[in-house]
């Protein structure tokens, strides 16, 4: 059925309107791939996140070591064997996690709580929770996640150049060695 509209054309009346399925707009899908993705993105980096967490907590022991409470800076101090650097881990209560390298010398272990201190201080384990997000959220952009590795690279920098700005010359030639010391070497 057919009827002359107003304007005098033809008008479609049989009430048959054309599929979803056969119109359907692209544009349309672009929120919902978007949605998956930080859906996606999100849980890995949340699932990565608390797997290197419950790790930490599986195998960490109290630190028993005889220093004052700004040599942590008040933070929780512990060891764990399998843990390949020292890091500052945690965004509601942080600690400071230590390897058994991290132990070698008191020098070193006060190299590297100067360091992880300064993490704490600059509030590093928040601007990496906020990178998280933001990669979650822009989780297509790659110059975003360009932006979080150097922000990350940015944060050590800065922390680096924090711990030494008050040093003499040969203690920060010594805090240096000690940091290429800890590295995590890779076998081929």
């Amino acid at each position: 059925g057919t009827q002359a509209g107003l304007s005098g054309g033809i008008a479609d009346t049989s009430g048959s309107e054309p599929h979803p399925e056969w119109s359907l707009n692209p544009a349309a899908l672009l929120p919902v791939i978007w949605a998956a993705g930080a859906v996606l993105t999100g849980g890995a980096l949340l699932w990565a996140n608390l797997r290197f967490s419950l790790r930490l907590r599986k195998s960490r022991s109290r630190c028993q070591l005889d220093l004052a409470p700004e040599q942590t800076g008040g933070l929780p101090v512990y060891l764990c064997h399998e843990l390949a650097s020292p890091c500052l881990h945690g965004l509601i209560h942080p600690a400071i996690y230590l390897n058994p390298a991290a132990l070698e010398s008191p020098e070193r272990l006060e190299f590297v709580l100067a360091h992880e201190k300064t993490h704490h201080r600059h509030r590093d384990h928040i601007w990496g929770a906020l990178r998280c997000v933001l990669l979650a959220v822009y989780w297509f952009d790659p110059l975003v996640w360009w932006a979080a590795a150097a922000s990350r690279r940015d944060c050590e920098l800065a922390c680096d150049e924090a711990v030494t700005a008050a040093m003499e010359e040969a203690r920060r030639r010594d805090y240096g060695r000690c940091l290429v010391e800890l590295i995590p070497r890779r076998v081929p």
